[in-house]
């Protein structure tokens, strides 16, 4: 009789314990393994277990643990806010506003990074330090061209441009500018759609300027649709918003 209650005692615990590893399995992987294009090769999707997840708890597996989070320096939060799985849908949204929500209230690493006090300085040198030319991938797995275009969008997003000192608004108009013409002589693996986030930064940089510049901008037409969607663009307002931004 002890030797029987003995077995099923062992079988509970041994069935529990396979119980909670399953459970839990999902939260013992690493955060940046969710913000990976190849994610699906660690997470089954079309487990039960997964699809009857709360939103909740999935939405807390793409968060960074605080302890490495307060760790991290800003060069390493604004790489993990490139690769962030929330700044790659600007295509989803009806405004980009809705798309910054997205990202700031979705991700802690972002929030973090927008409030460090550096950010200026050190965006602006990350940016600056992207070479176009490279296949370089990040580690999440994004081609060079995605995470500038990602950056491009970060850069200006309203909790960070606000950061900017007028000497660091100046320098940022120069990288953007730089980038730009560079984009234009990689037009094998740059189009015209891939200037778009370029030309969105430099126009929310202009807008920051002065108010003189501001109302130029806001002359051109389309800027209204433009600077609310982030993405409608046509090619007679991009190249007045150029023209505004050379003449810095």
């Amino acid at each position: 009789m002890f030797k029987k209650s003995f077995l099923i005692l062992c079988l509970f615990i041994f069935t529990y314990s396979l119980v909670g590893q399953d459970m839990n399995k999902y939260k013992n992987i690493n955060w940046r393994i969710y913000h990976s294009l190849n994610w699906k090769d660690y997470v089954d999707y079309k487990s039960e277990e997964w699809k009857n997840m709360p939103f909740k708890e999935k939405n807390s597996l793409f968060q960074i643990p605080t302890k490495e989070l307060q760790a991290m320096s800003t060069n390493e939060l604004i790489e993990a806010s490139v690769d962030c799985y929330f700044a790659r849908g600007i295509g989803k949204f009806s405004t980009i506003n809705s798309y910054y929500e997205e990202i700031y209230n979705g991700f802690n690493g972002f929030r973090e990074l927008s409030m460090r006090e550096d950010i200026g300085k050190k965006i602006i040198d990350y940016y600056g330090g992207l070479q176009l030319q490279t296949g370089a991938s990040s580690p999440a797995g994004l081609i060079m061209k995605k995470q500038v275009q990602i950056l491009e969008y970060l850069i200006v997003h309203p909790r960070i441009i606000v950061k900017y000192k007028p000497d660091e608004l100046d320098q940022l108009l120069s990288k953007l500018k730089e980038k730009y013409a560079e984009k234009t002589t990689m037009t094998a693996n740059y189009s015209e759609q891939d200037m778009v986030p370029n030309v969105y930064a430099l126009a929310r940089v202009l807008e920051k300027k002065d108010q003189q510049t501001s109302i130029r901008l806001h002359n051109v037409d389309n800027t209204g649709l433009f600077l609310e969607s982030g993405i409608f663009l046509t090619r007679e307002s991009r190249d007045q918003i150029i023209s505004i931004s050379n003449g810095f």
